[in-house]
């Protein structure tokens, strides 16, 4: 890694000041070791979370830890988050609303797939 590299790489991130009547953004990931996520509005930074796993929490499939960070990120900063909008991105496909086999239809909930 070169000077330049290291200096992007290193450089202090400033956070914003959240701003409740806009929407939350939460990008979440998990590795085998470890859980991430920032929380943003219009691409500016507000908040980081990460931890390593403990060792239970290792053995957990690829959708369980990707479902941890989220929970745990929400958990973490319920005291921002509650009430307000937020959008949850994850890189892990079936996190993602297409991939659901299961849909809420406004009052109960049906095996149909999710409408396109």
């Amino acid at each position: 890694m070169d000077v330049h590299q290291k200096n992007i790489v290193t450089r202090e991130v400033l956070l914003s000041y959240p701003n409740f009547n806009d929407l939350f953004e939460i990008h979440t990931n998990a590795s085998a070791t470890q859980l991430g996520a920032v929380i943003s509005q219009k691409g500016r930074p507000i908040a980081f979370y990460s931890r390593k796993l403990n060792p239970a929490q290792t053995r957990y499939t690829t959708t369980e830890r990707e479902l941890l960070a989220i929970v745990e990120t929400l958990k973490e900063f319920k005291n921002i988050l509650l009430g307000h909008q937020l959008r949850v991105y994850t890189d892990h496909k079936n996190l993602t609303y297409k991939s659901f086999n299961v849909f809420y239809n406004g009052d109960s909930y049906s095996r149909n797939s999710v409408p396109s």
